[in-house]
């Protein structure tokens, strides 16, 4: 299917759609990200994070690290994949964060 107007497809061969799904959207949302040096990390609520966000998570995400090992916090890190991932996530906004308040 063609978009009305400017011969962009909008579904795949298979009829899925190629925009506008959850999937899609958060792939273009995490390549905004890498692309534009104004982009602002975002939070697991969706909001936008500032310095102080970002710090506050990972202290906390780094006391579960360091809690003992088989407490609740612990496998709260240690087996969830999701919030390691955040954790990846959260320092390259770090980084990022600093680069542009260096700037």
């Amino acid at each position: 299917m063609r978009c009305a107007g400017t011969g962009a497809i909008t579904t795949a061969p298979d009829g899925n759609a190629l925009v506008g799904t959850p999937q899609v959207v958060k792939a273009l949302a995490q390549l905004a990200r890498m692309v534009s040096p104004y982009s602002a990390p975002v939070g697991n609520d969706g909001g936008a994070l500032d310095q102080k966000g970002v710090e506050g998570r990972l202290t906390e995400l780094e006391s579960w690290m360091g809690s003992p090992n088989g407490s609740e916090k612990y496998n709260s890190y240690w087996k969830n994949d999701k919030v390691q991932a955040e954790y990846r996530t959260l320092l390259d906004a770090r980084e990022m964060l600093k680069k542009r308040t260096a700037a």
